[in-house]
């Protein structure tokens, strides 16, 4: 029991105990919210100093740097004046440097014409000599001038005469000119005549198998006509043309010659407006037959939009006009 009482009070001192330091727990507490709240009010303080200062940095810092712009900005621009100042001061310098050069030269001018002046008393004389001399040539040359004159009339009244005669030759040429075309109608007249008069003949004639061709010639039936007989040969030229010619031959006959117009003509099957023609003037002879050995070429023959060749065939013609003969 003693134990027990004992126990009991050591307990009791404990709660005491344990009040106690509850007690103090709780001020702990207390003061410590205490400090709490008066640290949070002083870091308040402190933030708000420090948002503060820093915008009071910034602010000094854009104001550093408008400073310095500003500064920047003046010193180029005393940067320019000076520049300017050197540039006026070079062509300040070079304007004296010429006004100097200037002065100079009309120094050497006004030193000049001191010399003249002396010289030119000097030479008074001389040039009274050359004045007189200058008048007498003047002289001479209004002399020659009248002489000129003379001379130049007597010319005039040459050329006057000259043109009168040159119009009498004129009017002779005129005469003459219109004989020589009264002739010349006379004969145009005459030859229309005999043009008209000039017999003529046209050989027509179809040559089938072009394509089959060689260079060896093929030829149309003779036709009589003045005496002769005439025909048509075609032959390969070569892989790129087609020859056509007219040949002449006279029986009995070893020597013999034809003048004629010859019209060689190639006539389209497709369209009768298409034709493709040579005409040139010749004389035959029994030696000597006449026409075109590149007369047209075969892309031209074989193009069908021409209508040269249909079935293989094509369709010639030669129109000979015949002059006299000499035999």
């Amino acid at each position: 029991k003693n134990r027990i009482s004992q126990l009991e009070n050591e307990i009791n001192t404990k709660m005491t105990n344990i009040s106690q330091l509850t007690k103090e727990v709780e001020e702990r507490n207390e003061e410590i919210d205490r400090y709490e709240r008066e640290f949070e009010d002083e870091k308040e303080i402190w933030k708000r100093e420090s948002d503060t200062i820093k915008t009071e940095f910034n602010q000094y810092k854009m104001d550093s740097q408008g400073m310095k712009r500003n500064l920047e900005f003046e010193l180029q621009l005393k940067s320019n004046e000076i520049e300017n100042l050197q540039k006026s001061g070079s062509k300040l310098m070079s304007q004296l440097a010429e006004m100097k050069s200037v002065v100079e030269s009309k120094t050497e001018d006004i030193e000049n014409l001191k010399l003249l002046t002396i010289q030119r008393g000097k030479t008074t004389k001389s040039l009274e000599s050359e004045v007189q001399f200058k008048s007498n040539e003047i002289e001479y040359l209004k002399k020659s001038e009248a002489e000129l004159k003379n001379r130049i009339s007597e010319l005039e009244k040459q050329i006057n005469s000259n043109l009168t005669t040159i119009d009498h030759i004129i009017l002779k040429i005129s005469h003459g000119v219109r004989q020589i075309l009264e002739k010349v109608e006379t004969t145009s007249n005459d030859l229309r005549s005999l043009h008209n008069k000039t017999p003529e003949m046209t050989i027509r004639a179809t040559f089938t198998e072009i394509s089959k061709l060689t260079y060896t010639r093929v030829c149309s039936q003779f036709t009589e006509f003045t005496g002769l007989n005439w025909r048509i040969n075609l032959y390969k030229y070569d892989n790129d043309n087609l020859s056509f010619f007219v040949e002449a031959k006279k029986k009995n006959a070893d020597k013999w010659s034809c003048s004629s117009i010859v019209d060689w003509q190639l006539i389209s099957q497709k369209n009768v407006n298409i034709v493709h023609s040579k005409k040139a003037a010749n004389v035959f002879t029994s030696s000597h037959a006449w026409g075109f050995a590149n007369f047209i070429t075969f892309k031209e023959l074989l193009d069908e939009e021409n209508g040269y060749v249909m079935d293989d065939s094509i369709i010639v013609s030669a129109t000979v006009k015949t002059f006299p003969t000499a035999q």
